[in-house]
């Protein structure tokens, strides 16, 4: 690239070597050689794919008849006068035959290693990602999402079915003044049905209508209820013995037990958590590609009260523990293993 050989016009400047026209001074360097607009470039002018397409070549391909300059892919294209090009020399019979086997070597290492498509434009070779091509790889995840959703399910049948066969868990639940607030009905049950605990709770602040409308309670049946520190000690006798607490939603029920203990400074019980809402969201199977998780569906049969809502989280945990003794040997985790492989080769 050289400077422009400028001389001036009525309508700005003009270089006298690429022949091209500003209405003020040009900021890019001349190309050395006359430029020519996408319309306006004369039949005789070819590229250099365009000569050897026809089994020619430039005199000298360092030394161009003409250009023009590319805006979207920002490059100059370089043009020779066909008159003056050479023929292009024959390839010999070896050197064709190392031109097939370059050719075929190519085609095999970009051929789709799931549904076999060979490449036919620059195209399918940037979609070749790991030896697969986009649509593979597009069905291969699918694939998998598919065998995982089934293996959630087995695994939430599953764990139903090991809780039962111990004994060393409850299912809580309570019921709040509001989604934040604080505990206005506390129950909690056995892997048999049985009530080990269950009490209202005054939460000395008035119950939000929101929350009223959904479990019913009002400040008037709490008004002489036991304030938490009153009850806590004969809760956690309740929760002797015992290593699982089971919720339908432990992240809510744990972080207002939690509050309210801290609250009255109150001792907190330790125990391992378990969400049944989590657990019966991978039963459903309803996955949300957009959140990236699994959706989430209230409690079957309950009726947002402490003790139903416990009831029925047993009975939900006692059918999907019938399901995992009727199951049949899973084949979904040997097709989430093959489709694996797909997506990390």
């Amino acid at each position: 690239m050289l400077a422009h050989q400028l001389e001036s016009t009525q309508s700005g400047y003009r270089c006298t070597v690429c022949h091209w026209r500003w209405r003020t001074s040009p900021r890019d360097a001349c190309p050395g050689v006359q430029r020519f607009a996408y319309e306006q470039v004369p039949p005789g002018l070819q590229t250099y794919t365009q000569l050897r397409a026809r089994g020619l070549k430039p005199a000298d391909r360092n030394k161009p008849d003409g250009c023009y300059f590319r805006v979207q892919r920002r490059e100059w294209l370089w043009f020779y006068d066909e008159c003056q090009a050479l023929p292009r020399r024959k390839a010999t019979p070896a050197q064709m035959q190392a031109l097939a086997r370059a050719k075929e070597a190519f085609v095999a290492k970009y051929t789709c290693l799931g549904c076999g498509r060979k490449p036919e434009t620059p195209h399918d070779i940037r979609d070749m990602l790991y030896g697969y091509c986009r649509s593979c790889r597009r069905q291969a995840a699918q694939e998998a999402l598919e065998a995982q959703i089934e293996l959630d399910g087995e695994a939430a049948c599953a764990w139903a079915a090991g809780l039962l066969r111990r004994e060393d868990w409850v299912i809580l639940d309570l019921e709040t003044t509001s989604l934040t607030g604080a505990i206005v009905e506390i129950a909690v049950i056995d892997r048999a049905g049985n009530t080990l605990f269950h009490s209202l709770v005054n939460p000395q602040m008035p119950i939000t209508e929101g929350a009223r409308a959904v479990h019913g309670i009002s400040d008037e049946e709490v008004a002489q209820a036991p304030t938490l520190p009153e009850i806590w000690d004969a809760f956690l006798r309740a929760l002797e013995g015992r290593a699982i607490i089971v919720t339908f939603n432990t992240d809510f029920d744990q972080s207002i037990l939690d509050g309210d203990a801290q609250r009255y400074g109150l001792t907190r019980p330790k125990y391992a958590w378990h969400c049944l809402m989590r657990k019966y969201a991978k039963y459903c199977g309803d996955w949300s590609s957009y959140w990236g998780g699994y959706r989430w569906y209230p409690l079957p049969e309950g009726n947002h009260r402490a003790l139903g809502d416990a009831l029925a989280a047993l009975a939900l945990i006692q059918h999907m523990a019938t399901l995992a003794k009727e199951a049949s040997e899973p084949a979904s985790e040997e097709r989430y293993k093959l489709a694996e492989q797909v997506l990390e080769e």
